[in-house]
């Protein structure tokens, strides 16, 4: 069944609507924690994920990946100036996560 809903998490991934995105993110941990085998094609999804421009899709991934994939900082590189332009539209606990992850990007990377 995880190949199946890995399918569904994936074309929600792109769904015009921002909701649907954002259930997708949420989705992504679930679905790790059914399978963990399935972590390279979990982060494909994250990686489209942080691409976008909605707010609370945003906060939603950067939540996907703090629990899938929190070690794998290179994936922040080519979003880091969206995501610190982003930072103050999105919601309290959002920026809290969004906060913590842009601490280790930066003790990392600079």
């Amino acid at each position: 069944i995880v190949p199946v809903v890995i399918l569904a998490a994936r074309k929600c991934a792109v769904d015009p609507s921002p909701y649907v995105r954002k259930s997708a993110a949420h989705a992504i941990p679930k679905i790790y924690r059914m399978d963990n085998t399935r972590k390279e094609e979990l982060i494909e999804i994250i990686e489209t994920m942080l691409r976008d421009s909605t707010p609370f899709v945003l906060s939603s991934a950067v939540a996907a990946f703090t629990e899938v994939c929190p070690d794998r900082i290179d994936l922040l590189h080519r979003h880091y100036r969206k995501i610190c332009r982003m930072l103050v539209d999105m919601d309290e606990w959002g920026q809290i996560l969004l906060s913590e992850l842009l601490l280790r990007y930066a003790r990392s990377q600079f």
